[in-house]
């Protein structure tokens, strides 16, 4: 592990303020192109992208550094991203959290893919119900569906993730969870991508 001293912690501070801040999106987006096409995701359509820019939008408040950016773009960008959360961290977002997981999986993909309106608010609507039904903390509910959606225990508003995700992917990886119970364990055990 790298050891960073409270210089380089500044610097990366420094350089977050300026990436969420000060960089304008089309200097953000021509920044990033390079480290994108590096890592065989850049497609030329993004360059007058909507959706794009929605992505970067939600990613960069978070983001220290570009590659943070481009690492966190891999679960938007089609149906197969690595997988990088180990055994133990999918036991404690997921199994742990929420015994009845493989229910919500099924719960959510069904219901998912009934919303006509695919928005961030009626996607939010639709976890605090599931929730209030089941009788459980939303919290529970989100940082299950989180690391099935996107393969990471954190990140911006799940809701707005999901909305920009598109309904067939996020319905498509919650089905793929709910059919094999050890499927999130076998993956972080042996490094496999969810395709």
């Amino acid at each position: 592990m790298v050891k960073i001293n409270w210089a380089d912690k500044k610097l990366l501070h420094l350089n977050k303020l300026y990436i969420s801040n000060i960089l304008s999106l089309d200097d953000l987006k021509n920044a990033l192109k390079p480290f994108l096409e590096e890592y065989s995701l850049w497609k030329p359509e993004f360059e007058n992208s909507e959706w794009f820019d929605k992505v970067i939008t939600l990613l960069r408040p978070r983001a220290c550094t570009l590659l943070d950016i481009v690492e966190n773009f891999r679960c938007f960008h089609d149906k197969e991203f690595d997988y990088s959360l180990s055994a133990e961290d999918i036991n404690k977002s997921i199994f742990n959290a929420y015994p009845d997981f493989i229910n919500l999986c099924f719960s959510l993909s069904q219901k998912l893919a009934a919303i006509e309106c695919f928005t961030s608010g009626n996607i939010e609507s639709l976890f605090r119900s599931v929730a209030e039904k089941e009788n459980v903390k939303l919290g529970k509910v989100c940082n299950a569906a989180r690391v099935v959606i996107t393969g990471q225990a954190v990140g911006a508003s799940l809701f707005e993730i999901i909305e920009v995700i598109g309904k067939e992917k996020t319905v498509f990886r919650l089905n793929k969870a709910a059919w094999d119970e050890g499927y999130l364990l076998w993956l972080a055990e042996n490094s496999v991508q969810i395709v």
